[in-house]
């Protein structure tokens, strides 16, 4: 029976013993075991954000874990990406810093970032308390409300209005957006992660001295979407 002093990448001592013969004088001596490390390759996961957005946290995939070993088992590599917060959209590099283990050897691949870009929605509201006809809430005129209450330098702002979109299916909000009403009502919001583009939702106006007012059916946010609330 022979024995080893280690299951680690390294030097190990062989320990032989337990032989027993009445014809031999037996004698024992040591070996060596050298025990080499195993490749793990390591490979970015693509992923995408908005622009406007930080990072987030990049995920790493395997393939050569041995046994039941796992990420736990290692110090796995950092992921960056040379996309700046506010960069305009487009595919960018993630790379995989550093990472270790006591039996393995790293190769490092990278992924893709897709950075896109936010989505506009634009929207046509009349809020019944500023508004004083022919498609205008300028107080007859003289300016939107935010302005002549000295909030605002813009004269066309009339007041702040929160736009939420709610899950088509839960009817619970996903995200909200605050934006400045016009007084020739329009209001823009952007939205980033965690709306995707492609998908409904309802589109649901707050605003503190009106009526919560969904809009009739959920909308498909586009890039650029679009949606009258005065029809």
């Amino acid at each position: 029976i022979n024995l080893i002093t280690g299951f680690e990448e390294g030097s190990h001592i062989i320990v032989p013993g337990a032989f027993l013969s009445e014809n031999f004088d037996i004698t024992y001596g040591l070996g060596t075991l050298t025990i080499e490390p195993v490749e793990l390759v390591a490979t970015a996961d693509d992923t995408s954000r908005y622009t406007g957005d930080i990072d987030p946290l990049f995920t790493v995939s395997y393939v050569g874990f041995k046994y039941s070993d796992g990420p736990d088992d290692i110090i796995e590599p950092i992921g960056i990406s040379n996309a700046g917060q506010n960069t305009i959209p487009g595919i960018y590099t993630i790379s995989l810093i550093g990472g270790s283990g006591n039996n393995y050897y790293l190769t490092n691949f990278d992924g893709v970032l897709t950075v896109e870009p936010r989505l506009a929605l634009h929207l046509k509201i009349f809020i019944e308390g500023f508004y004083n006809g022919n498609g205008m809430m300028d107080n007859n005129g003289v300016g939107g409300t935010l302005n002549l209450l000295g909030i605002s330098p813009n004269q066309t702002d009339v007041d702040s209005v929160t736009i939420s979109l709610m899950d088509p299916v839960t009817k619970l909000e996903v995200a909200h957006q605050v934006g400045i009403l016009q007084t020739n009502g329009d209001l823009v919001v952007f939205f980033g992660q965690p709306i995707k583009v492609n998908n409904p939702y309802y589109i649901v106006i707050s605003h503190r001295s009106s009526i919560l007012t969904w809009s009739a059916l959920p909308v498909v946010i586009n890039a650029i979407t679009s949606y009258d609330f005065t029809h």
